[in-house]
C-alpha cells in the first residue's frame, strides 16, 4: 500500500493529465486562432462602437464670468492667470478674494475648491492657476482640475476660459480635458464608465472660435481612438488586425491607406524590417496613411507606421513623418 504522499502525487497526476487531455483535444494551433479571432471581432466591435459614440459631448458658448455665476452646472471651473481682473460678478468676487487671502496663486497646478459657494449656481467651483495662460499652461492646469473630478460624481462640467482666449486655449481646453478624463474600455468584460458626460467651453466670442473648437474636438478623438488601440493586449493587436483597423479608418474619412504585407515589404527591400518580423508566426504589416486634403502647390502630410509582431507589445512603432507630394 503506498504512503499517504504517494497516493496524493499520483491523484494529482491524474487530475493534471486529465485537464490537459480535455483542453487540448483540439489543434492547440487552430483553437488559439480561432479564439482570439471571436475575442477580437468583439474587441473590434466594442473600438468601433466607441468611435461612433465619441468621447464626450463638448459645447462651445460664449460665456463670461457673470454668465458662468448663473451656469447650471455640476462643476464650474474657472482658469486664473496673472493679472487677473476681477469684475462685480460673485464669480470675479471669489477669485479675488482668494487670491487676496493667497489661498489660491495663478501658476499651474495650484487649485482651490469651494462647494456651495454664495451666489454661484454651480454647486462646485474650481479656481485652477493658469500661469501667463498659454495653451501649455491651460493644457495643464485644465487637466490638474479635471484630474481631480475623477473620483467624484460629476456628470457636467463648464469650463471658463481667461478673456480674450485664441484657439491653443480651446484646444487645451477640449484636449486636456479628454485626456484627463480616458478611461480604457476594449478589453474589459466590465469598463467603468467614464463619469463626465458633458464639457461646456466658455469664450468670449463662440462664432469665431467654432473652427477651432471643431479642430480641437477632432485631435481629442483620434488620440483617444489611438489609445485605445495601443493599450490593447499585444495578442489583440496584431499587426493584421491593425492594418484592419487603419482600412476602416481610411474608408470612414475619406484617405487613401496601403497596408503592405511580406510580399511587398520585399519586393521594395526592407529587409531589416522583414528579419526582425521573423521572429513571430504572425505576419508582418507595414502601413501608410495619407492625408491628401491640401490645396495644390502645397506640401502633403503622410504618416506610416510599421507593425512588426515581434516589436513590443506588438503595436506600431512611433509613427515618423515625412512629406509626400
Amino acid at each position: 500500500m503506498l504512503p499517504r504522499l504517494a497516493r496524493l502525487r499520483v491523484r494529482i497526476r491524474v487530475i493534471v493529465i486529465t485537464m490537459v487531455t480535455s483542453t487540448t483535444s483540439e489543434a492547440p494551433k487552430l483553437r488559439a486562432s480561432s479564439l482570439r479571432t471571436v475575442e477580437w471581432n468583439n474587441i473590434g466591435g466594442r473600438i468601433r462602437r466607441y468611435e461612433q459614440q465619441g468621447i464626450m459631448d463638448f459645447e462651445l458658448k460664449t460665456l463670461d464670468l457673470a454668465g458662468a455665476a448663473n451656469e447650471k452646472t455640476d462643476v464650474l471651473l474657472v482658469l486664473v492667470t496673472e493679472g487677473f481682473q476681477a469684475g462685480k460678478d460673485p464669480v470675479s468676487r471669489l477669485v479675488a478674494a482668494a487670491l487676496a487671502a493667497r489661498d489660491l496663486e495663478p501658476k499651474p497646478g495650484k487649485m482651490l475648491h469651494a462647494y456651495r459657494a454664495e451666489g454661484i449656481a454651480a454647486s462646485r467651483v474650481i479656481l485652477a492657476g493658469a500661469g501667463d495662460g498659454s495653451g501649455k499652461k491651460l493644457h495643464a492646469a485644465v487637466q490638474a482640475a479635471t484630474g481631480a473630478l475623477r473620483s467624484t460624481t460629476a456628470r457636467k462640467l463648464t469650463i471658463v476660459l481667461p478673456r480674450r482666449s485664441g484657439a491653443e486655449a480651446v484646444r487645451a481646453a477640449v484636449c486636456g480635458t479628454a485626456e484627463s478624463s480616458y478611461v480604457y474600455v476594449a478589453t474589459k468584460s466590465k469598463p467603468e464608465a467614464r463619469e463626465l458626460k458633458k464639457v461646456v467651453v466658455g469664450v468670449d466670442d463662440a462664432g469665431a472660435h467654432k473652427a477651432a473648437f471643431l479642430r480641437a474636438k477632432a485631435t481629442a478623438i483620434g488620440i483617444e481612438f489611438a489609445r485605445e488601440l495601443g493599450n490593447l493586449p499585444p495578442n489583440y493587436a496584431t499587426p493584421t488586425r491593425l492594418g484592419e483597423e487603419a482600412a476602416r479608418l481610411g474608408k470612414a474619412h475619406g484617405f487613401p491607406v496601403e497596408v503592405m504585407g511580406p510580399k511587398e515589404v520585399a519586393r521594395v527591400g526592407m529587409g531589416s524590417f522583414m528579419s526582425v518580423a521573423k521572429g513571430s508566426a504572425e505576419p508582418l504589416r507595414f502601413i501608410v496613411l495619407r492625408y491628401e486634403g491640401a490645396g495644390k502647390g502645397r506640401r502633403r502630410w503622410c504618416w506610416w507606421a510599421r507593425a512588426s509582431p515581434s516589436t513590443p507589445a506588438a503595436s506600431p512603432s512611433s509613427p515618423r513623418p515625412r512629406w509626400t507630394r
